[in-house]
């Protein structure tokens, strides 16, 4: 999502030139990404996921602290929210859906060192 407006990333990466009023069903919005480098490198991450877990992702947003330049800030389609890191994302993604099957409520998953959760507060 650039100014309002939403571009089709291609499966290689590519970010299409040509905008749409409503996001495509079923893949995620990419919000916030402050270079094409980054969201290329976000977007060859979540080509690695399965389907599950791909359809399962409703937001990707680029989240960077000075302590995790490579954080980002995930949106799930259960309510979830997820952190994570790109260079890890893929491999530590695998694992959401037995983290998420066993939270008591909606909350936070953090995979960026380790992998853990939390609920939301109240």
């Amino acid at each position: 999502m650039r100014q309002n407006r939403y571009y089709e990333v291609l499966e290689n990466g590519i970010v299409s030139q040509q905008s749409v009023s409503q996001p495509k069903s079923g893949t995620p919005v990419y919000g916030q990404f402050k270079t094409t480098k980054r969201l290329h490198r976000m977007i060859l991450q979540y080509a690695k996921l399965d389907s599950d877990i791909k359809s399962s992702i409703s937001e990707i947003q680029d989240s960077p602290t000075k302590s995790n330049p490579d954080r980002v800030h995930l949106f799930m389609n259960d309510g979830n929210e997820v952190y994570a890191s790109i260079p890890s994302f893929a491999k530590k993604m695998a694992y959401y859906p037995s983290i998420a099957a066993k939270m008591k409520q909606k909350g936070v998953v953090n995979l960026e060192v380790g992998a853990y959760s939390y609920a939301f507060k109240k």
